[in-house]
């Protein structure tokens, strides 16, 4: 196992930022987003800063469209074209910033996700975001099977309760090869780049 610095290095490493949206940052429907947030918010400025790439995730649900099978689920947040759909305010990408649009809970599922990862040169998948036991989870289930490294930032997810966010840090720890970190030692870990005048 190469050192964690290696692991969460700039040059192959991508922060994934998944569905930081408005259905899913409401915090009366997330409560653990409301100390989240701000956190990933920094993180997110941390990335920038240290060159990292950034990627977004954002899911998009059009009812018309979907099999009968999606669309029995007791909710369907995120429909395209409504105000639920559209990024939190804190969370909008950057022009430097690649967006994978995705219609289910993982990003490589019916997306160019994976190929354009191995064309910027990606290894490691920083994960964070919304939800941690379902959207951040699938993704990063489906990450490490494609072999990406995978590093959960478990102060950078939010879960619709602490109970399920935990189970699924348990789990990731136990038996899919990914590190369970805080972001303070993914920042920590970045090189102090400075911008020249």
């Amino acid at each position: 196992m190469p050192e964690f610095s290696e692991v969460v290095d700039a040059r192959h490493a991508a922060l994934v930022v998944i569905d930081m949206q408005n259905d899913f940052c409401d915090t009366a429907k997330t409560p653990m987003a409301t100390t989240m947030m701000p956190r990933l918010k920094a993180l997110i400025a941390e990335a920038r800063r240290a060159q990292v790439r950034v990627i977004f995730a954002q899911v998009l649900h059009d009812e018309a469209s979907e099999s009968a099978v999606w669309n029995e689920r007791p909710n369907h947040p995120a429909v395209l074209g409504t105000p639920g759909a559209e990024f939190h305010p804190d969370f909008v990408p950057e022009a430097d910033d690649y967006v994978i649009e995705k219609s289910r809970y993982s990003a490589f599922v019916r997306t160019n996700f994976e190929a354009d990862l191995h064309a910027m040169g990606i290894e490691t998948l920083i994960m964070t975001g919304i939800a941690t036991n379902v959207c951040v989870e699938s993704t990063a289930r489906d990450a490490f099977q494609r072999d990406f490294r995978v590093v959960m930032v478990e102060d950078c997810c939010a879960s619709m309760s602490e109970e399920a966010h935990e189970a699924t840090l348990a789990n990731f720890r136990r038996g899919f090869g990914g590190l369970v970190c805080k972001a303070a030692e993914v920042v920590a870990a970045w090189p102090k780049l400075t911008v020249s005048a």
